[in-house]
């Protein structure tokens, strides 16, 4: 028999279907996709969680654009902000995921937010960005309690790596 002609026999060994997970004898249904799950009753879909929230706060607008544009590649909401002010105005300081801030904004610097959030006892990790060679800055950072400080010339992909690695393991520490 040549490939692709049906031999009556019901089978999918040689290709691949996607199809919902699904218990019958309960009539649920469950769905997952783009970082959330989704679990069906013959009435209503729950969400069981939510993607996580990457927050970006970078004064130039490039600079901003260009970290977004690294990150979108995770699973993961990017949401960018121009300052620390408009950061913390917009949230709580305290919605898990990761930030990641300048260490040089207009207004409030990057290391006085990370002191305010940790005063705030939030635990969302903390990475900052500073220039080359900014020793007192880096161990500044690290004694506040900043995950990692990167500097400007070394964001590539590495940063990627680096929030995917603390997205990974805050997910794996709340469940």
């Amino acid at each position: 028999m040549a490939l692709g002609q049906d031999n009556g026999h019901a089978t999918t060994a040689h290709r691949r279907v996607h199809r919902p997970q699904s218990s019958l004898r309960l009539g649920l249904t469950s769905y997952s996709g783009r970082g959330r799950s989704f679990l069906s009753t013959n009435q209503s879909f729950v969400v069981s969680h939510a993607r996580p929230i990457v927050a970006v706060i970078e004064a130039d607008a490039t600079d901003r654009r260009m970290l977004c544009s690294l990150l979108s590649r995770l699973n993961a909401d990017v949401q960018d902000y121009d300052s620390a002010e408009s950061y913390l105005a917009a949230s709580d300081g305290n919605r898990g995921g990761c930030l990641i801030t300048d260490m040089t904004l207009p207004g409030m610097s990057g290391l006085e937010l990370l002191r305010q959030l940790r005063a705030r006892h939030a635990s969302t990790p903390v990475i900052l960005l500073g220039e080359d060679a900014d020793v007192r800055a880096a161990v500044a950072a690290m004694r506040e309690g900043a995950v990692d400080f990167i500097e400007k010339t070394h964001v590539d992909y590495s940063i990627v790596r680096r929030v995917a690695y603390l997205l990974d393991h805050s997910q794996h520490a709340t469940h």
